[in-house]
Protein backbone atom coordinates (compact mmCIF):
# COMPACT_ATOMS: atom_id res chain seq x y z
CA UNK A 1 0.00 0.00 0.00
CA UNK A 2 2.84 2.40 0.88
CA UNK A 3 4.49 1.71 -2.47
CA UNK A 4 1.25 2.50 -4.33
CA UNK A 5 0.80 5.75 -2.41
CA UNK A 6 4.35 6.89 -3.20
CA UNK A 7 3.88 6.06 -6.88
CA UNK A 8 0.55 7.87 -6.99
CA UNK A 9 2.05 10.97 -5.37
CA UNK A 10 4.77 11.19 -8.03
CA UNK A 11 2.35 10.63 -10.90
CA UNK A 12 -0.08 13.21 -9.56
CA UNK A 13 2.72 15.76 -9.59
CA UNK A 14 3.39 15.00 -13.25
CA UNK A 15 -0.22 15.01 -14.41
CA UNK A 16 -1.94 18.16 -15.53
CA UNK A 17 -4.84 19.45 -13.49
CA UNK A 18 -8.06 18.07 -14.91
CA UNK A 19 -10.17 20.74 -16.57
CA UNK A 20 -13.68 20.85 -17.91
CA UNK A 21 -13.38 19.78 -21.54
CA UNK A 22 -16.24 18.46 -23.63
CA UNK A 23 -15.40 14.93 -24.76
CA UNK A 24 -15.74 13.97 -28.40
CA UNK A 25 -17.92 10.84 -28.75
CA UNK A 26 -15.38 9.27 -31.11
CA UNK A 27 -12.43 10.14 -28.89
CA UNK A 28 -12.36 7.08 -26.65
CA UNK A 29 -10.18 4.33 -25.27
CA UNK A 30 -11.43 1.16 -23.61
CA UNK A 31 -9.39 -0.95 -21.16
CA UNK A 32 -10.45 -4.49 -20.32
CA UNK A 33 -9.04 -6.93 -17.82
CA UNK A 34 -9.66 -9.27 -14.94
CA UNK A 35 -8.74 -8.14 -11.42
CA UNK A 36 -6.86 -5.05 -12.67
CA UNK A 37 -4.31 -4.06 -10.03
CA UNK A 38 -3.76 -0.73 -8.29
CA UNK A 39 -0.56 0.07 -10.18
CA UNK A 40 -2.34 -0.10 -13.52
CA UNK A 41 -5.25 2.00 -12.26
CA UNK A 42 -2.76 4.69 -11.13
CA UNK A 43 -1.36 4.92 -14.68
CA UNK A 44 -4.84 5.02 -16.22
CA UNK A 45 -5.95 7.74 -13.80
CA UNK A 46 -2.85 9.78 -14.60
CA UNK A 47 -3.51 9.35 -18.32
CA UNK A 48 -7.10 10.58 -17.84
CA UNK A 49 -5.87 13.72 -16.08
CA UNK A 50 -3.31 14.31 -18.81
CA UNK A 51 -5.93 13.80 -21.55
CA UNK A 52 -9.26 15.14 -20.26
CA UNK A 53 -10.71 15.21 -23.80
CA UNK A 54 -10.44 11.40 -24.12
CA UNK A 55 -13.29 9.31 -22.78
CA UNK A 56 -11.74 6.44 -20.79
CA UNK A 57 -13.72 3.28 -20.11
CA UNK A 58 -12.46 0.49 -17.82
CA UNK A 59 -14.12 -2.92 -17.80
CA UNK A 60 -12.89 -5.19 -15.00
CA UNK A 61 -14.69 -8.52 -15.37
CA UNK A 62 -13.71 -9.64 -11.87
CA UNK A 63 -16.34 -7.27 -10.42
CA UNK A 64 -14.91 -7.73 -6.92
CA UNK A 65 -15.05 -11.51 -7.24
CA UNK A 66 -12.98 -14.19 -8.96
CA UNK A 67 -15.26 -16.81 -10.49
CA UNK A 68 -15.34 -19.05 -13.54
CA UNK A 69 -18.56 -17.35 -14.67
CA UNK A 70 -16.79 -13.99 -14.69
CA UNK A 71 -13.83 -15.46 -16.58
CA UNK A 72 -16.21 -16.98 -19.15
CA UNK A 73 -17.96 -13.61 -19.60
CA UNK A 74 -14.59 -11.99 -20.22
CA UNK A 75 -13.53 -14.67 -22.75
CA UNK A 76 -16.80 -14.25 -24.65
CA UNK A 77 -16.34 -10.48 -24.72
CA UNK A 78 -12.81 -10.72 -26.15
CA UNK A 79 -14.06 -12.24 -29.40
CA UNK A 80 -16.83 -9.68 -29.85
CA UNK A 81 -16.64 -6.64 -32.14
CA UNK A 82 -16.79 -4.26 -29.19
CA UNK A 83 -14.11 -6.05 -27.18
CA UNK A 84 -12.08 -2.95 -26.35
CA UNK A 85 -8.68 -1.50 -27.17
CA UNK A 86 -6.14 -2.43 -24.50
CA UNK A 87 -6.18 -5.60 -22.44
CA UNK A 88 -4.44 -5.72 -19.06
CA UNK A 89 -2.71 -9.09 -18.75
CA UNK A 90 -2.08 -10.96 -15.51
CA UNK A 91 -2.31 -14.49 -14.12
CA UNK A 92 -5.95 -14.73 -15.26
CA UNK A 93 -5.15 -13.64 -18.80
CA UNK A 94 -2.31 -15.60 -20.35
CA UNK A 95 -0.61 -13.77 -23.20
CA UNK A 96 0.25 -17.11 -24.83
CA UNK A 97 -3.46 -17.92 -25.16
CA UNK A 98 -4.25 -14.46 -26.53
CA UNK A 99 -1.53 -14.91 -29.16
CA UNK A 100 -2.69 -18.42 -30.08
CA UNK A 101 -6.25 -17.22 -30.55
CA UNK A 102 -5.11 -14.24 -32.64
CA UNK A 103 -6.68 -11.72 -30.26
CA UNK A 104 -3.75 -9.31 -29.83
CA UNK A 105 -1.58 -7.44 -32.30
CA UNK A 106 2.12 -6.84 -32.83
CA UNK A 107 3.11 -3.67 -30.93
CA UNK A 108 5.97 -3.08 -33.36
CA UNK A 109 3.26 -1.92 -35.78
CA UNK A 110 2.75 1.08 -33.48
CA UNK A 111 5.02 3.89 -34.68
CA UNK A 112 6.03 5.12 -31.24
CA UNK A 113 7.11 1.63 -30.08
CA UNK A 114 8.95 0.88 -33.32
CA UNK A 115 10.77 4.23 -33.33
CA UNK A 116 11.83 3.91 -29.67
CA UNK A 117 12.72 0.20 -29.61
CA UNK A 118 16.40 0.97 -29.01
CA UNK A 119 15.49 3.07 -25.94
CA UNK A 120 14.37 0.00 -23.98
CA UNK A 121 16.55 -2.50 -22.09
CA UNK A 122 17.24 -5.02 -24.89
CA UNK A 123 16.87 -8.31 -23.02
CA UNK A 124 13.80 -7.07 -21.13
CA UNK A 125 11.93 -6.06 -24.29
CA UNK A 126 12.97 -9.37 -25.87
CA UNK A 127 11.14 -11.21 -23.07
CA UNK A 128 7.91 -9.75 -24.50
CA UNK A 129 8.59 -10.96 -28.04
CA UNK A 130 7.36 -14.09 -29.76
CA UNK A 131 8.61 -14.98 -33.26
CA UNK A 132 9.98 -11.47 -33.66
CA UNK A 133 6.68 -9.82 -32.77
CA UNK A 134 6.06 -7.75 -29.65
CA UNK A 135 2.80 -8.78 -27.99
CA UNK A 136 3.02 -6.99 -24.65
CA UNK A 137 4.81 -4.15 -22.95
CA UNK A 138 4.99 -2.60 -19.49
CA UNK A 139 6.35 0.62 -18.00
CA UNK A 140 8.37 -0.88 -15.15
CA UNK A 141 9.36 -4.06 -13.39
CA UNK A 142 10.95 -5.60 -10.32
CA UNK A 143 13.25 -8.60 -10.08
CA UNK A 144 11.79 -11.85 -8.78
CA UNK A 145 14.45 -13.74 -6.83
CA UNK A 146 15.16 -16.11 -3.99
CA UNK A 147 17.92 -14.75 -1.77
CA UNK A 148 20.23 -16.56 0.62
CA UNK A 149 23.78 -16.67 1.94
CA UNK A 150 26.32 -17.60 -0.70
CA UNK A 151 27.89 -20.02 1.77
CA UNK A 152 24.59 -21.96 1.83
CA UNK A 153 23.86 -21.99 -1.92
CA UNK A 154 26.03 -20.59 -4.68
CA UNK A 155 24.38 -19.06 -7.71
CA UNK A 156 26.12 -21.55 -10.02
CA UNK A 157 24.74 -24.63 -8.26
CA UNK A 158 21.07 -23.67 -8.35
CA UNK A 159 19.74 -25.73 -11.27
CA UNK A 160 17.50 -28.72 -11.99
CA UNK A 161 20.27 -31.30 -11.67
CA UNK A 162 21.46 -30.09 -8.29
CA UNK A 163 18.22 -28.79 -6.76
CA UNK A 164 17.12 -32.08 -5.19
CA UNK A 165 20.56 -32.68 -3.67
CA UNK A 166 20.72 -29.18 -2.18
CA UNK A 167 17.24 -29.34 -0.63
CA UNK A 168 17.82 -32.92 0.55
CA UNK A 169 20.94 -31.83 2.44
CA UNK A 170 18.97 -29.13 4.24
CA UNK A 171 16.28 -31.70 5.11
CA UNK A 172 18.86 -34.10 6.53
CA UNK A 173 20.27 -31.27 8.66
CA UNK A 174 16.69 -30.33 9.68
CA UNK A 175 17.13 -26.76 8.46
CA UNK A 176 14.18 -24.47 7.85
CA UNK A 177 14.48 -23.60 4.15
CA UNK A 178 11.70 -21.09 3.44
CA UNK A 179 10.48 -20.42 6.97
CA UNK A 180 6.74 -19.88 7.38
CA UNK A 181 6.27 -19.58 3.61
CA UNK A 182 7.70 -23.00 2.73
CA UNK A 183 4.45 -24.43 1.33
CA UNK A 184 3.88 -21.43 -0.96
CA UNK A 185 7.51 -21.26 -2.17
CA UNK A 186 7.81 -24.99 -2.79
CA UNK A 187 4.55 -24.97 -4.77
CA UNK A 188 5.81 -22.09 -6.94
CA UNK A 189 9.08 -23.93 -7.60
CA UNK A 190 7.32 -27.22 -8.37
CA UNK A 191 4.92 -25.34 -10.65
CA UNK A 192 7.85 -23.83 -12.54
CA UNK A 193 9.75 -27.13 -12.84
CA UNK A 194 6.67 -29.04 -14.00
CA UNK A 195 5.75 -26.38 -16.55
CA UNK A 196 9.32 -26.51 -17.85
CA UNK A 197 9.05 -30.27 -18.42
CA UNK A 198 5.61 -29.92 -20.03
CA UNK A 199 6.90 -27.20 -22.36
CA UNK A 200 9.82 -29.42 -23.43
CA UNK A 201 7.64 -32.58 -23.58
CA UNK A 202 9.91 -34.34 -21.09
CA UNK A 203 7.53 -35.03 -18.17
CA UNK A 204 7.65 -38.82 -18.57
CA UNK A 205 11.45 -38.80 -19.03
CA UNK A 206 11.80 -36.90 -15.75
CA UNK A 207 9.08 -38.70 -13.80
CA UNK A 208 11.49 -40.20 -11.25
CA UNK A 209 13.21 -36.86 -10.77
CA UNK A 210 9.82 -35.22 -10.09
CA UNK A 211 9.01 -37.91 -7.52
CA UNK A 212 12.31 -37.20 -5.79
CA UNK A 213 11.56 -33.45 -5.88
CA UNK A 214 8.22 -34.01 -4.16
CA UNK A 215 9.86 -36.22 -1.56
CA UNK A 216 12.56 -33.71 -0.54
CA UNK A 217 10.06 -30.83 -0.60
CA UNK A 218 7.77 -32.73 1.77
CA UNK A 219 10.62 -33.40 4.20
CA UNK A 220 11.60 -29.72 4.24
CA UNK A 221 8.00 -28.56 4.46
CA UNK A 222 7.38 -30.79 7.49
CA UNK A 223 10.47 -29.32 9.19
CA UNK A 224 9.19 -25.79 8.54
CA UNK A 225 5.76 -26.64 10.00
CA UNK A 226 7.40 -27.98 13.15
CA UNK A 227 9.58 -24.88 13.50
CA UNK A 228 7.28 -21.95 12.92
CA UNK A 229 9.20 -18.66 13.14
CA UNK A 230 7.85 -15.97 15.46
CA UNK A 231 10.30 -13.14 14.76
CA UNK A 232 8.61 -10.03 13.39
CA UNK A 233 11.48 -9.06 11.08
CA UNK A 234 12.40 -11.74 8.57
CA UNK A 235 15.72 -10.02 7.80
CA UNK A 236 16.92 -10.88 11.30
CA UNK A 237 16.66 -14.61 10.66
CA UNK A 238 19.66 -15.02 8.38
CA UNK A 239 22.27 -14.22 11.00
CA UNK A 240 21.85 -17.65 12.64
CA UNK A 241 20.40 -19.60 9.68
CA UNK A 242 16.94 -19.78 11.28
CA UNK A 243 15.74 -19.52 7.67
CA UNK A 244 17.88 -20.40 4.66
CA UNK A 245 16.10 -18.77 1.68
CA UNK A 246 13.57 -15.98 1.24
CA UNK A 247 11.52 -14.86 -1.73
CA UNK A 248 12.14 -11.23 -2.70
CA UNK A 249 10.81 -8.66 -5.12
CA UNK A 250 13.81 -6.38 -5.63
CA UNK A 251 12.35 -3.13 -6.93
CA UNK A 252 15.40 -0.83 -7.03
CA UNK A 253 19.15 -0.68 -6.48
CA UNK A 254 18.80 0.67 -2.94
CA UNK A 255 16.80 -2.40 -1.92
CA UNK A 256 19.47 -4.67 -3.38
CA UNK A 257 22.15 -2.75 -1.48
CA UNK A 258 20.23 -3.25 1.78
CA UNK A 259 19.98 -6.98 1.14
CA UNK A 260 23.63 -7.29 0.18
CA UNK A 261 25.18 -5.17 2.92
CA UNK A 262 22.78 -5.14 5.85
CA UNK A 263 21.12 -8.54 5.63
CA UNK A 264 23.84 -10.74 4.15
CA UNK A 265 27.03 -8.74 4.82
CA UNK A 266 28.18 -9.20 1.18
CA UNK A 267 27.62 -12.98 1.34
CA UNK A 268 24.58 -12.96 -0.98
CA UNK A 269 23.29 -15.30 -3.69
CA UNK A 270 20.46 -14.29 -6.00
CA UNK A 271 18.61 -17.36 -7.18
CA UNK A 272 15.97 -17.72 -9.88
CA UNK A 273 13.79 -20.77 -10.36
CA UNK A 274 16.01 -23.88 -10.51
CA UNK A 275 15.81 -24.68 -14.22
CA UNK A 276 18.67 -25.59 -16.58
CA UNK A 277 20.47 -22.43 -15.54
CA UNK A 278 20.05 -19.94 -12.74
CA UNK A 279 18.28 -17.02 -14.39
CA UNK A 280 16.27 -14.43 -12.51
CA UNK A 281 12.80 -13.38 -13.64
CA UNK A 282 11.31 -9.95 -14.16
CA UNK A 283 7.99 -9.22 -12.52
CA UNK A 284 6.13 -6.39 -14.31
CA UNK A 285 3.81 -4.07 -12.40
CA UNK A 286 1.33 -5.01 -15.12
CA UNK A 287 1.45 -5.92 -18.82
CA UNK A 288 -0.64 -4.42 -21.59
CA UNK A 289 -1.50 -5.82 -25.00
CA UNK A 290 -3.49 -4.28 -27.83
CA UNK A 291 -6.57 -6.11 -29.05
CA UNK A 292 -6.76 -6.80 -32.79
CA UNK A 293 -10.27 -5.36 -32.99
CA UNK A 294 -9.30 -2.06 -31.37
CA UNK A 295 -11.20 0.85 -32.89
CA UNK A 296 -9.16 3.62 -31.28
CA UNK A 297 -5.60 3.05 -32.49
CA UNK A 298 -4.62 6.71 -32.16
CA UNK A 299 -5.46 6.78 -28.44
CA UNK A 300 -3.88 3.37 -27.90
CA UNK A 301 -0.60 4.77 -29.22
CA UNK A 302 -1.08 7.86 -27.07
CA UNK A 303 -1.46 5.71 -23.93
CA UNK A 304 1.61 3.61 -24.72
CA UNK A 305 3.60 6.77 -25.42
CA UNK A 306 2.36 8.16 -22.08
CA UNK A 307 3.43 5.19 -19.90
CA UNK A 308 6.83 4.98 -21.63
CA UNK A 309 7.45 8.73 -21.75
CA UNK A 310 10.56 10.11 -20.12
CA UNK A 311 8.43 11.84 -17.47
CA UNK A 312 6.67 8.65 -16.40
CA UNK A 313 9.87 6.62 -16.54
CA UNK A 314 11.57 9.17 -14.31
CA UNK A 315 8.62 8.93 -11.92
CA UNK A 316 9.55 5.25 -11.42
CA UNK A 317 13.12 6.27 -10.68
CA UNK A 318 12.32 9.02 -8.19
CA UNK A 319 9.60 7.07 -6.41
CA UNK A 320 12.03 4.12 -6.07
CA UNK A 321 9.06 1.83 -6.62
CA UNK A 322 10.29 -0.20 -9.61
CA UNK A 323 12.92 -0.32 -12.36
CA UNK A 324 12.03 1.72 -15.47
CA UNK A 325 11.99 0.13 -18.93
CA UNK A 326 14.16 2.69 -20.72
CA UNK A 327 17.94 2.31 -20.63
CA UNK A 328 18.67 5.95 -19.78
CA UNK A 329 16.35 5.96 -16.77
CA UNK A 330 17.50 2.51 -15.66
CA UNK A 331 21.04 3.89 -15.56
CA UNK A 332 19.73 6.99 -13.77
CA UNK A 333 18.25 4.80 -11.03
CA UNK A 334 21.67 3.21 -10.57
CA UNK A 335 23.37 6.63 -10.43
CA UNK A 336 20.87 7.85 -7.83
CA UNK A 337 21.59 4.83 -5.65
CA UNK A 338 25.31 5.70 -5.74
CA UNK A 339 24.76 9.38 -4.92
CA UNK A 340 25.31 10.74 -1.41
CA UNK A 341 22.69 13.42 -2.09
CA UNK A 342 18.94 12.92 -2.47
CA UNK A 343 17.40 14.89 -5.35
CA UNK A 344 13.73 15.16 -6.27
CA UNK A 345 12.40 14.91 -9.84
CA UNK A 346 13.07 18.62 -10.35
CA UNK A 347 16.70 18.37 -9.28
CA UNK A 348 16.17 19.99 -5.88
CA UNK A 349 18.69 18.96 -3.21
CA UNK A 350 16.95 17.20 -0.31
CA UNK A 351 20.13 16.70 1.68
CA UNK A 352 22.40 13.76 2.41
CA UNK A 353 21.21 10.19 2.12
CA UNK A 354 21.21 8.14 5.32
CA UNK A 355 23.71 5.28 5.30
CA UNK A 356 22.15 3.59 8.33
CA UNK A 357 19.74 0.65 8.32
CA UNK A 358 17.94 -0.98 11.22
CA UNK A 359 17.14 -4.68 11.59
CA UNK A 360 15.05 -4.88 14.75
CA UNK A 361 17.05 -2.74 17.19
CA UNK A 362 20.40 -3.31 15.49
CA UNK A 363 21.85 -0.35 13.57
CA UNK A 364 23.94 -1.30 10.54
CA UNK A 365 26.30 1.01 8.67
CA UNK A 366 25.38 0.52 5.01
CA UNK A 367 27.64 3.04 3.40
CA UNK A 368 26.80 4.53 0.00
CA UNK A 369 26.88 1.85 -2.72
CA UNK A 370 29.73 2.01 -5.21
CA UNK A 371 29.64 0.91 -8.85
CA UNK A 372 31.38 -2.27 -7.77
CA UNK A 373 28.69 -2.95 -5.14
CA UNK A 374 25.94 -2.84 -7.78
CA UNK A 375 27.71 -4.20 -10.86
CA UNK A 376 27.03 -7.89 -10.18
CA UNK A 377 23.31 -7.30 -9.73
CA UNK A 378 23.18 -5.05 -12.77
CA UNK A 379 24.88 -7.76 -14.84
CA UNK A 380 22.30 -10.30 -13.69
CA UNK A 381 19.45 -8.01 -14.74
CA UNK A 382 20.97 -7.75 -18.23
CA UNK A 383 20.90 -11.57 -18.44
CA UNK A 384 17.24 -11.98 -17.49
CA UNK A 385 15.37 -13.80 -20.26
CA UNK A 386 11.97 -14.59 -18.76
CA UNK A 387 8.92 -12.90 -17.31
CA UNK A 388 7.44 -14.29 -14.13
CA UNK A 389 3.98 -15.36 -15.23
CA UNK A 390 1.72 -17.69 -13.27
CA UNK A 391 -1.35 -19.32 -14.78
CA UNK A 392 -3.89 -19.16 -11.95
CA UNK A 393 -5.64 -22.30 -13.15
CA UNK A 394 -2.41 -24.33 -13.15
CA UNK A 395 -1.47 -22.87 -9.77
CA UNK A 396 -4.81 -23.97 -8.33
CA UNK A 397 -4.53 -27.47 -9.85
CA UNK A 398 -1.11 -27.95 -8.26
CA UNK A 399 -2.03 -26.40 -4.90
CA UNK A 400 -5.27 -28.38 -4.57
CA UNK A 401 -3.56 -31.63 -5.55
CA UNK A 402 -0.64 -31.10 -3.19
CA UNK A 403 -2.76 -30.30 -0.14
CA UNK A 404 -3.47 -33.99 0.79
CA UNK A 405 0.22 -34.74 0.18
CA UNK A 406 1.41 -31.98 2.52
CA UNK A 407 -1.05 -33.27 5.14
CA UNK A 408 0.20 -36.85 4.84
CA UNK A 409 -3.03 -38.19 3.29
CA UNK A 410 -1.53 -39.06 -0.12
CA UNK A 411 1.78 -40.46 -1.35
CA UNK A 412 4.12 -38.86 -3.87
CA UNK A 413 3.27 -41.24 -6.75
CA UNK A 414 -0.51 -40.78 -6.52
CA UNK A 415 -0.09 -37.02 -6.10
CA UNK A 416 2.19 -36.66 -9.11
CA UNK A 417 -0.04 -38.86 -11.29
CA UNK A 418 -3.07 -36.75 -10.34
CA UNK A 419 -1.29 -33.48 -11.14
CA UNK A 420 0.04 -34.72 -14.50
CA UNK A 421 -3.39 -36.07 -15.48
CA UNK A 422 -5.15 -32.79 -14.62
CA UNK A 423 -2.55 -30.69 -16.41
CA UNK A 424 -2.79 -32.83 -19.55
CA UNK A 425 -6.55 -32.29 -19.60
CA UNK A 426 -6.17 -28.55 -18.95
CA UNK A 427 -3.52 -28.12 -21.68
CA UNK A 428 -5.59 -30.12 -24.20
CA UNK A 429 -8.58 -27.84 -23.57
CA UNK A 430 -6.45 -24.82 -24.44
CA UNK A 431 -5.53 -26.19 -27.88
Amino acid sequence: MKKNCVLLAFFMCLSLTSCSVKKNDSNKIKFVGFAINDECNIYIDSFKKENPDIEVEIIDFAENEVSYDAINRMNASLVSENCGDIIICNSYLKIENLIKNNLISDLYKINYVKEHKDDYIPNIIKCCESDGKLYSIFPSFSIKAFVCKKCNISQDSWNLKKFNNIISEFANEEKNVFGNRSTDCFEKIFNCILNYYFYNHTVEANYDNLLETLDVMKKCNDISKQNQIKSGNIEYLYSDDSQIIAEEEIYDFNRYHVLKKAVFQDDISLLGFPLEKNTLSISPEFEISVLNKSKNNKNVEKFIEFILSDEMQKACVYSESSFPMTINNFNLSCERAMSEIIYDQNGNNFGKKSDKYYIDDKCIDLGIPSANDLSGFKDQIFLVDQIYRIDTNIKNIISDSLLPYWNGDSNATDTLDKIISKLKIYNSELK
